[in-house]
């Protein structure tokens, strides 16, 4: 298979980066693009690639300070997808631009309650909304369904919503009570309940922009949220949870939003990992590392 590689200038005029990959067709006798780079980062990580072959799309999404990748997936735009924990945060933005009210409400203990996975949440105050992803309708794909999931804490306040809004009118929502009586289809592990929501996106086709986001709605005590995601209802996210002081792989979340954790012992020379039920945490398996002296 013969191909090229067309370069573009990336800012710096000694500086140049892979743009567009072009195959040769011996049929048509023509170079046929097959792949193109349409989105990257400041520091030039690809963000995004369109597949022309079939259409499609795929992303990277980085932490906050663009150090390292945190979730890769296929199948759907960069700008259709919002994953987050707080262990990387800076101003009032957080990975894949999804927005909250105060960084400083970024917590490692309250009380009792501590992060879902990691070493941080969010805390929401009385009346507060937070974890925001508020996108246009080009910026997401308007023939399909997308999903909304966030780990809200049993301590939180029983009001605690997750909401999805289409040109400012709730469309689809849950709150924290309907989960904790039956009232809605929901998960606990351990101390965490997971809230879901699907909303069809193919249903409002004039709509122009759709908010996914969290609010303390009553606001008679704090609410307490981790791991927030968005996507494509079809996509199957996973997505990882580094040490920021290291970048070394401490949790992954699956594609239903549930953990498992890895347990690194480096005087023992063991890695265990752990997952995630709702009994709690249990261990999953231990194996021996091989520790070059």
């Amino acid at each position: 298979m013969l191909s090229i590689h067309i370069l573009k200038k990336s800012g710096d005029e000694h500086s140049y980066i892979p743009y567009l990959t072009k195959v040769y067709n011996r049929s048509s006798g023509l170079y046929e693009t097959q792949t193109e780079i349409t989105r990257i980062s400041e520091d030039l990580k690809v963000l995004e690639v369109k597949n022309h072959l079939d259409e499609t799309y795929s992303g990277t999404i980085y932490d906050y300070q663009d150090r390292w990748p945190i979730s890769s997936f296929s199948n759907a735009k960069y700008t259709a997808v919002g994953c987050t924990g707080f262990e990387y945060n800076e101003a009032d933005f957080f990975s894949s631009e999804i927005r909250c009210p105060d960084p400083n409400d970024v917590s490692s203990s309250w009380g009792s309650v501590t992060p879902h996975t990691g070493d941080k949440f969010y805390v929401l105050h009385s009346g507060a909304a937070g974890l925001e992803f508020l996108r246009s309708y080009s910026e997401l794909e308007g023939d399909r369904a997308y999903t909304a999931s966030v780990w809200v804490h049993k301590n939180s306040d029983s009001g605690t919503k997750l909401i999805i809004e289409v040109d400012g009118n709730e469309e689809v929502s849950v709150r924290l009570d309907e989960l904790q009586n039956g009232e809605f289809p929901g998960l606990v592990c351990g101390e965490w309940w997971l809230m879901q929501l699907q909303l069809n996106l193919f249903e409002f086709p004039t709509s122009q922009e759709i908010r996914f986001y969290v609010r303390n709605q009553d606001g008679q005590r704090e609410a307490f949220v981790d791991d927030f995601r968005v996507h494509p209802s079809d996509v199957a996210l996973t997505v990882s949870v580094l040490h920021p002081r290291t970048g070394k792989l401490w949790y992954t979340l699956n594609e239903n939003n549930i953990y498992t954790r890895y347990e690194e012992n480096i005087s023992q020379g063991t890695t265990t990992i752990y997952i995630e039920t709702p009994s709690g945490e249990k261990k999953w398996s231990r194996t021996e590392l091989n520790i070059v002296q």
